[in-house]
């Protein structure tokens, strides 16, 4: 039997949130199709449980919301809101108490004011099961309201993003620091793009001060990582001891010299901003060495993720026989540098 979906996803990147949706989506061997591709709200269809919906989000960094989907319709005012959800069938709130929310993504129905749509749509509510109570400290049900493009999404929310928990594994809460490193959710992002399962072998070979490898260990990871530098392997080796991390290994090698033999997925940074060093080596050689080293390590079928300063063109890296270009985003870092993140899969 098929259930439907909604996801809220966020708004900080055009393109990277769809991305990470569709990467867990994948890991989790969740096979779905896509109702409605919206503004910042995907909406699926799957023979998934609510359960396994809910894992997406906890793996997540950038998808923000799940819940079961109630309807959607065309909508440009509150009239026509109201109107669409007399269409929904309310009886699942019968004995129930609830509180409405709703949210304009960017800047899509302008016009309207979300309070007054909760209070709308929540007075329908009423009105249709009239057993229902509105709770809005304490609800067993939170219906979601999504307002974006033309389009009004009803829906009963499951699971929202932890987001605290980046603040609290905020680089410089670690015992070892280095300027440049990622922060905890674009560290995130790098790892659920590369789809790795629970208790796959992932691997981070310009792992730094080990940001991706503790992401990793939470998604249930078994980690393995390497870095030239003694002194950042010392600093990564401090920060895991802080989490009381079991890591499989930490060493230190040369990125273009892997010492491992396979893994199941590989995220990785190497060395190209302000705040880092290549020890006299071009960027694109680096890469270019690396991946093809990274080649015969990835398993077929399987996923890398890395990244490029945009002065580089990933065409000149990827070795095409080895990999297929699945996807590349842009991400501003700063005034001269603009960060190019690649997805390829092991042919």
């Amino acid at each position: 039997m098929y259930s439907r979906y909604y996801f809220l996803l966020s708004g900080e990147h055009e393109t990277l949130p769809k991305a990470e949706l569709r990467a867990i989506l994948e890991a989790e061997k969740i096979e779905y199709h896509v109702i409605k591709d919206m503004d910042q709200v995907v909406l699926i269809e799957t023979t998934n449980s609510p359960e396994k919906i809910v894992k997406i989000i906890k793996r997540a960094s950038m998808v923000k919301e799940a819940g079961i989907l109630l309807g959607f319709h065309e909508a440009e005012s509150l009239d026509q809101i109201r109107n669409s959800a007399r269409n929904i069938d309310w009886s699942f709130l019968a004995n129930k108490c609830f509180a409405v929310r709703a949210k304009r993504i960017k800047e899509y129905f302008s016009q309207v004011k979300s309070s007054f749509v909760e209070r709308e749509i929540g007075a329908l509510i009423l009105s249709k099961e009239p057993s229902s109570k509105v709770n809005l400290s304490n609800p067993e049900l939170i219906i979601r309201v999504l307002l974006t493009e033309n389009y009004s999404v009803f829906g009963v929310k499951l699971a929202e993003l932890d987001t605290k928990q980046f603040l609290q594994r905020k680089p410089r809460s670690r015992p070892f620091f280095h300027p440049g490193v990622l922060s905890p959710k674009i560290s995130r992002l790098f790892v659920n793009l590369s789809r790795p399962r629970k208790g796959d072998l992932f691997l981070d070979p310009f792992c730094g001060i080990g940001g991706f490898i503790i992401e990793a260990y939470l998604l249930g990871l078994k980690c393995l990582c390497s870095e030239l530098r003694w002194d950042l392997i010392r600093g990564a080796k401090q920060n895991f001891d802080f989490y009381k991390f079991n890591v499989l290994g930490v060493i230190q090698a040369d990125a273009t010299k892997i010492p491992w033999i396979k893994a199941d997925a590989i995220s990785t940074d190497p060395p190209y901003g302000r705040s880092t060093t290549t020890l006299g080596r071009n960027v694109k050689d680096i890469v270019r060495d690396f991946l093809n080293e990274a080649s015969d390590i990835i398993k077929k079928n399987k996923y890398l993720v890395f990244a490029l300063p945009h002065t580089v063109d990933p065409f000149e890296v990827i070795p095409s026989k080895a990999f297929e270009l699945v996807e590349k985003h842009s991400m501003r870092v700063h005034k001269s540098l603009t960060r190019i993140i690649v997805v390829l899969k092991r042919r």
